[in-house]
């Protein structure tokens, strides 16, 4: 239930994926313009879905390298190479699925069905990816810097620039998408004839886009819908997937929680994780856990 001020208890319901969670949470909404009480609406739920997916990863980017003291490759390389590993086989991968759903199957569907959607709100995908890929260019650049300490300080503050401008991008353009498209969805469109279209983006993703996407999207809908969105949203798999509500709450949350996740969130750490990835998209993969922290740690929802 919801209090007058927007926020929202809810007992979480005994599902594998929130096994690591608390009995009791406060709804969290990350985006800058979607309240708690639009978020349990359809059609700001069609936003949020992916956007809250990457404004938790951007909270992680801030949290565990721009802003972490210990990001420090001259003296932990290991934390330039995951960085790398997460930023270049989840983060961006997942960016360019998400971009390519709005550009070629969401944003087409709605004006067929008349939503008049803005067409700006899609210009600010150019900028991102550009900003994306001098990201990604300047990770290659580490390992010809890596000898030379005050090269890999440098590498290091240049990197630091670059993901704080993306994050703040990244933000701005969320909240805009949010700002214009979930009015629009609300007035113009019925619950059915928005499923039609959630349908056909389902249908399109991978087994390999589906093991990298959605758990982070469980992870962040723990936040900000509670266990009642979360069974929702698995309920509807199957129809399109079969296996794949077992798999989000089986193999693929333990390859996330495992190794996608743990690329990012052991950053904050000074002990090499060891990742190691097997072969395929939905394997599990162990990993050796690091020394307990010096400080409290916040929980994003999985631990």
């Amino acid at each position: 239930k919801c209090s007058g001020r927007g926020q929202c208890h809810i007992r979480h319901a005994a599902l594998p994926f929130l096994n690591h969670t608390l009995a009791m949470s406060t709804i969290k909404v990350r985006s800058g313009v979607t309240t708690p009480e639009q978020a349990q609406h359809w059609a700001y739920q069609s936003m949020l879905v992916p956007h809250e997916m990457f404004r938790m990863f951007d909270e992680w980017i801030m949290e565990y390298v721009v802003h972490n003291p210990s990001f420090d490759p001259a003296q932990y390389p290991w934390k330039a190479v995951n960085f790398s590993t997460w930023w270049s086989k989840y983060y961006y991968t997942n960016l360019h699925h998400h971009h390519d759903i709005e550009e070629q199957i969401l944003y087409p569907e709605l004006k067929k069905l008349g939503v008049p959607v803005v067409d700006e709100t899609l210009d600010d995908h150019v900028p991102l990816l550009k900003g994306m890929d001098d990201i990604s260019q300047h990770l290659k650049k580490y390992r010809s810097v890596a000898s030379d300490v005050a090269q890999v300080d440098e590498w290091t503050a240049t990197l630091k620039a670059f993901l704080k401008a993306h994050c703040e991008l990244m933000h701005k353009h969320l909240d805009e998408e949010e700002r214009e498209w979930c009015p629009l969805i609300e007035k113009h469109l019925t619950l059915k004839q928005y499923k039609a279209v959630e349908n056909k983006i389902l249908a399109s993703l991978s087994a390999e886009a589906s093991a990298n996407m959605i758990p982070g999207i469980l992870e962040a809908m723990a936040d900000w819908g509670g266990p009642t969105q979360v069974n929702a949203f698995l309920g509807q798999l199957p129809k399109y997937l079969p296996p794949v509500r077992g798999w989000a709450t089986g193999p693929w949350e333990n390859k996330y929680r495992s190794m996608q996740r743990q690329y990012i969130v052991t950053l904050k750490d000074n002990q090499d994780p060891q990742i190691v990835e097997p072969k395929g998209c939905c394997g599990g993969g162990q990993i050796t856990p690091p020394p307990p922290p010096a400080a409290p740690r916040r929980s994003f929802g999985l631990s």
